[in-house]
């Protein structure tokens, strides 16, 4: 047999010659094409041999002989597969049956890519075209219901014409979805991914067209392969691999859902954001510094427990008499020249100010941060971070469902305007509504 009397050379025949990188790391390929032996059929007997290993990896549902027949065709199909490194094309078969699935262009593909391969008897770099496994959205669809974890997957690209909205609320994450009849196929509006587990909960994951290519930006791939004859696919691939990471998923499948990632280049990706803790803490007190400029919330904090008497669990009282106390605002030239007596000393008096309406003796600066912020400063708040741009879509949504609790308890009268902003900053988040509209729309709320 041909085959065996190729694997019988000594090693000697397969050396690769110093410095001369137009053989290339496929010496085995090359000298057996110059001995008679095509690529196609030293292919075909490598893959024979393999036949035990494969039988080993599939899953019991899967007939090797189908597996073997469909990975022949799919390498004879395409030449640049034959003319990639050898290693990492048999490599990527052997995970293709790991993953059970079939390497068809629509559960899976192998995906040529340029890249480092080793070094010559110099030391020097040797490039050349290596294969990588890669499940597509079919496989990956398919093997999640396989898994039992979830009740039902899909992913969509929105186009022109489509209805679309996605919000979240104290219920949950929402999807309003209705293909047009006749779409605009030239206008993508978002791409997302909508997954329902086995308990009922359900996620959504939205990219818009600039987070996408963001994502095909860094592919060693970019401009050929998959994105560029199945961009759709790998654009809802893409917003399935985001939302995978919130799901409840076994390893296995997170490993699936990630086979791929020597294809991208993630040194070219930006630098680390913040954490949505520090970005968060950044957002909270912003608002107020910008509107009341020259005071921070600990001065006002200390000026109010001064004037009320009521220090809190948290403030230090001064070392005399409530009776005695004074105003620091008089330091400060405010204008109020005489001492006055704590209200905290008689407490009738303190309540018949809170019935008055007294704003300085309702003031109570360890209770909630509601003393302190309004609701333009929750309104600017919501928009500053939904139009952040050192953030993407899901950076800026996720940011805005931390801050929602703190708002609800910064505004514990006005919960209405709150879930008002958080509803109008996420649609400003994913393009769905302008900036200056969701202004005018919430400064309008009774």
């Amino acid at each position: 047999m041909v085959g065996a009397e190729v694997v019988d050379r000594p090693p000697r025949e397969r050396q690769h010659p110093s410095g001369n990188q137009e053989r290339s790391v496929n010496q085995v390929a090359t000298i057996e094409a110059g001995r008679g032996v095509s690529p196609q059929q030293q292919f075909r007997d490598e893959l024979t041999r393999m036949a035990d290993q494969f039988v080993a990896a599939l899953p019991e549902h899967i007939k090797p002989e189908r597996f073997q027949r469909i990975v022949l065709t799919a390498v004879l199909g395409d030449a640049s597969l034959l003319r990639a490194d050898r290693k990492t094309l048999l490599e990527s078969a052997m995970r293709a049956a790991q993953d059970g699935l079939m390497p068809d262009k629509r559960e899976g593909a192998f995906v040529v890519f340029n890249t480092k391969l080793g070094k010559d008897d110099r030391g020097k770099d040797i490039y050349g075209n290596a294969v990588q496994w890669m499940p597509m959205i079919g496989g990956i669809i398919k093997k999640m219901h396989q898994s039992g974890e979830i009740a039902m997957i899909t992913a969509k690209v929105v186009y022109g014409g489509d209805i679309f909205r996605a919000w979240v609320d104290d219920d949950g994450e929402h999807v309003n979805y209705e293909q047009a009849e006749h779409p605009d196929f030239d206008t993508i509006r978002q791409v997302f991914a909508l997954a329902k587990t086995k308990e009922g909960a359900v996620y959504v994951e939205t990219l818009t067209p600039r987070d996408i290519e963001k994502i095909r930006s860094v592919s060693r791939s970019k401009d050929k392969g998959p994105w560029a004859t199945w961009w759709e696919e790998m654009a809802k691939k893409s917003a399935i691999r985001r939302l995978a990471k919130r799901l409840p998923l076994s390893a296995d499948m997170h490993d699936l859902i990630q086979r791929d990632n020597e294809l991208y280049d993630l040194s070219q990706a930006p630098e680390p954001r913040p954490s949505l803790q520090q970005r968060l803490a950044v957002a909270k007190p912003a608002a107020v510094t910008d509107e009341h400029e020259g005071f921070d919330a600990d001065f006002v904090t200390r000026e109010t427990a001064a004037l009320t008497g009521d220090f809190g669990s948290n403030q230090e009282p001064p070392d005399q008499e409530p009776s005695e106390a004074v105003a620091p605002a008089d330091d400060a030239g405010s204008g109020e020249a005489s001492p006055s007596p704590s209200p905290a000393a008689d407490p009738s008096a303190d309540e018949a100010d809170q019935e008055a309406g007294d704003p300085e003796a309702q003031a109570d600066p360890d209770a909630s941060p509601a003393s302190t912020y309004s609701r333009a400063d929750c309104l600017q708040a919501f928009m500053r971070t939904a139009t952040d741009p050192d953030l993407d879509v899901k950076g800026r949504r996720d940011l805005l469902a931390e801050m929602k609790d703190w708002w609800k308890e910064a505004l514990p009268a006005d919960l209405d305007f709150v879930k008002a902003c958080l509803s109008m900053a996420d649609k400003v988040a994913k393009g769905e509504q302008q900036e200056p509209v969701a202004r005018k729309y919430l400064e309008a709320l009774p």
